[in-house]
């Protein structure tokens, strides 16, 4: 979660408008794409619809998969605001496609785009074009396996958490890498190399006055892993991250870099016939280059999967970690994260899934802030949880209605809390 320190209070116009030929074209647009899904859907029942000679295009070794979202979103609080809040109804439409080659169980190379469109029903000065990005690899020889994630998404949308005094939209560059390979030195060990980087990129002209730093992360792990049994990996891990922050304006300094250096322990993989996940603790020892005081401190990670009864599933997580402030320089904070996921999977066919979510994340910030003449070291505390019900009607077309929750509260008077109610309602066509 993103925390910052407001600078400014200007915000963008309220434009009360009516939608343009243009915007309705869209809208009709995606309500057409709605009913050709439909009556798909009712096709595919009657067993008329041959749903791969439209979603799947085989050239040798590649095939290409369109792919197509539409949804509705009801939001209660558009810009995240305490008072005078904001709702409307959010029409998304992402048209897509994947390039696949190779086996998608076996070794393969993906390739994703998606163009992802929002017309909003009364906020029109919110609507954006936006473009999602992906990539996924997995290669295996003999004994060394490499894969690879990268995302890229470019977007324009009010931020929210602890950004939520920019009542405005920004424009928003992100990119994500995971990268690593595996070496099995013996049938009972193994040696991990990977590397992680992350960017998130604001547009200047969106921000104004605000002070918001861009961010790059870059971090190195190495793992060695030995094997008690064929099913459960204990491991070592040692990580070295460098993060960086650029300011969007020149009238605020540079941030210092901060380095830190961790180990930990831990093990992954089946615990038990129904318990599975992984399990770390270590700990971080960080340092700013102009030597900015930042406290060392104890890492974990609990990412736990329990198979209570053959239709049911409970996951709990558990995170705790430092994250660099966006809003000043040498600043951070400290965050617990605890979460749980239940999903049920309704009646014989499996394809009716029912789910509920909840997490609660508490920040600690290693610096104080002046409110009138008292100093205050600040903290931040978000809730959130939902609720989902998915209906697979094919193998290519999946329905989606859900409820999520979230609430933001802090303990500085110039960054609002908030509570904020969603309601969606999502198809998915394709493979």
């Amino acid at each position: 979660m993103f925390k910052q320190t407001p600078l400014s209070n200007t915000a963008t116009p309220y434009r009360e408008s009516h939608w343009s030929p243009r915007q309705n074209r869209r809208v009709q647009q995606a309500g057409a794409t709605a009913a050709l899904v439909a009556a798909a859907a009712a096709g595919t029942c009657l067993g008329e619809f041959d749903a791969e000679k439209y979603f799947v295009y085989n050239f040798g070794d590649i095939s290409l998969r369109p792919r197509l979202e539409v949804s509705e979103v009801y939001s209660s609080n558009l810009f995240y605001a305490e008072t005078d809040q904001v709702s409307d109804l959010t029409s998304y439409l992402r048209p897509g496609f994947g390039v696949l080659y190779g086996d998608s169980q076996e070794d393969f190379v993906s390739l994703s785009y998606a163009t992802d469109i929002a017309v909003h029903a009364t906020r029109n000065d919110l609507d954006y074009i936006g473009h999602i990005v992906g990539q996924e690899t997995r290669l295996k020889r003999a004994r060394t396996t490499f894969q690879a994630q990268d995302n890229f998404t470019i977007s324009r949308t009010t931020l929210g958490g602890s950004f939520s005094y920019i009542q405005k939209p920004v424009g928003v560059n992100s990119l994500s890498d995971d990268w690593k390979i595996d070496y099995n030195l013996t049938p009972k060990t193994l040696v991990e190399a990977g590397v992680q980087f992350g960017m998130v990129d604001y547009d200047a002209a969106d921000l104004g006055d605000y002070r918001l730093y861009d961010y790059k992360s870059i971090t190195g792990t190495t793992k060695i892993g030995y094997m008690p049994s064929e099913k459960v990996v204990l491991f070592p891990q040692f990580s070295y991250s460098r993060t960086f922050l650029s300011p969007n304006s020149p009238k605020y300094g540079q941030s210092p870099d901060l380095s830190a250096l961790s180990f930990s322990l831990g093990a992954q993989g089946e615990f038990t016939p129904k318990l599975s996940g992984t399990v770390s603790a270590g700990y971080e020892i960080r340092e700013y280059e102009d030597n900015t005081q930042v406290p060392d401190g104890w890492i974990a990670n609990l990412e736990l999967r329990w198979q209570a009864r053959p239709k049911t599933t409970v996951s709990l997580g558990f995170r705790h970690w430092i994250q660099v402030t966006r809003d000043s320089a040498g600043s951070s904070s400290i965050a617990d994260r605890p979460s749980i996921s239940i999903s049920q999977q309704l009646g014989t066919q499996g394809r009716w899934t029912v789910s509920a979510t909840g997490y609660y994340q508490m920040d600690d910030y290693n610096v104080e802030y002046l409110v009138g003449k008292e100093r205050i070291t600040r903290s931040d505390d978000l809730l959130g949880f939902g609720f989902r019900s998915s209906y697979r009607w094919t193998a290519w077309l999946t329905c989606t209605a859900a409820y999520d929750f979230s609430s933001y509260r802090d303990n500085l008077p110039s960054v609002p809390d908030y509570d904020v109610h969603l309601i969606s309602l999502l198809a998915t066509a394709g493979f």
